[in-house]
């Protein structure tokens, strides 16, 4: 999984030890260990997406550590990540929970004092966004790998792996900066003052989740056992839109340059079955009411003005999208 290189000094390294190094911070906290998963890090590392992973193992790393801020002898088990993680202390519904777990000893059970009772419940409420954890990794590292594979069939320039280790400094290597705009609706833009790579890469991958049961045969989750919502399968369509987008987001790259000048007539369109019930959902790949969300609203401007305190679609996405890529801004 991790290939040892020997240094020209004599001392190990390995292939892709960023992520190594990320990744014994985490586990150097007991509590974490117990949903490390090792039989799935060879799919994520053959995902050739090192940044984004480094990014949310970090991210747990931070968060336990904030919760842990200030309190002699802290002392946290399994029970504990398990009760706290996929929670999101912004929203009041699971503020309400988590004081609730604090106050009634239901978390945290060998911390006594109740000054630092108080102190991890403070630590916990300022965290942003959605508590982290392996488990969570792991969930959301299946929805990032529909969008790596989709973008790595039909946006990345082949036979470059030598050049480029990363999926991502494969993208960089074919991205033109001065194409600065960012979508607010399907197929509308505005101009930026400015641009990075990172704000360009982010909507690909927003497109991409957006639409993804068009770009590949994989479907969205049901929201209730037996209700099938759709077929999915590629659409000559939607990969126009795609190469589109990618062109106008700057991307270059020989399958985009072939995929814009091809003909393409919009889709029919699509009927879904629903059910009555909206599961829950908080990261991984979406149900289909969720999804449904996404699709008509999952665009930068929209995630980046998400209320942090509503239970939505769109608020998770954007958690989801913070935890791998950090903070995104740009000026008009």
């Amino acid at each position: 999984m991790l290939t040892r290189i020997i240094t020209d000094g004599g001392s190990p390294r390995y292939k892709h030890q960023r992520i190594l190094n990320a990744l014994d911070a985490v586990v150097s906290l007991p509590a974490l260990r117990s949903t490390m998963l090792l039989g799935n890090w060879h799919k994520w590392l053959r995902l050739d997406c090192p940044e984004p992973v480094i990014h949310y193992v970090t991210r747990i790393y931070k968060q336990w550590t904030t919760i842990a801020k200030d309190v002699p002898g802290f002392c946290a088990d399994s029970g504990d990540v398990q009760k706290l993680e996929f929670l999101a202390p912004s929203i009041p519904e699971d503020r309400i929970q988590i004081c609730r777990m604090i106050k009634g000893r239901l978390i945290f059970r060998n911390v006594n004092d109740p000054a630092s009772r108080d102190m991890i419940l403070r630590n916990i409420l300022s965290l942003e966004g959605i508590i982290t954890s392996l488990k969570t990794f792991n969930t959301n590292m299946n929805y990032l790998e529909i969008a790596m594979d989709i973008l790595r069939r039909y946006v990345i320039e082949d036979g470059e792996k030598t050049q480029h280790h990363t999926l991502f400094q494969n993208l960089a290597a074919h991205w033109d900066h001065r194409k600065a705009v960012v979508e607010y609706k399907e197929g509308h833009f505005r101009r930026l003052a400015a641009t990075h790579f990172k704000i360009a890469v982010v909507q690909l991958i927003l497109f991409v989740l957006r639409h993804f049961p068009y770009l590949s045969n994989i479907q969205p989750l049901q929201d209730r056992r037996g209700v099938r919502a759709l077929v999915a399968e590629v659409d000559d369509y939607f990969l126009f839109l795609l190469y589109t987008l990618a062109s106008q987001l700057g991307f270059s790259t020989s399958k985009v340059r072939r995929g814009v000048n091809q003909s393409c007539r919009p889709s029919r369109p699509r009927k879904y079955v629903l059910s009555g019930y909206q599961r829950k959902w908080r990261g991984g790949k979406p149900p289909m009411r969720s999804f449904l969300d996404l699709e008509t609203g999952s665009f930068l401007p929209t995630l980046l003005g998400t209320a942090k305190d509503k239970d939505t679609s769109l608020f998770v996405q954007a958690d989801f999208i913070t935890a791998f890529f950090g903070r995104i801004s740009y000026s008009l």
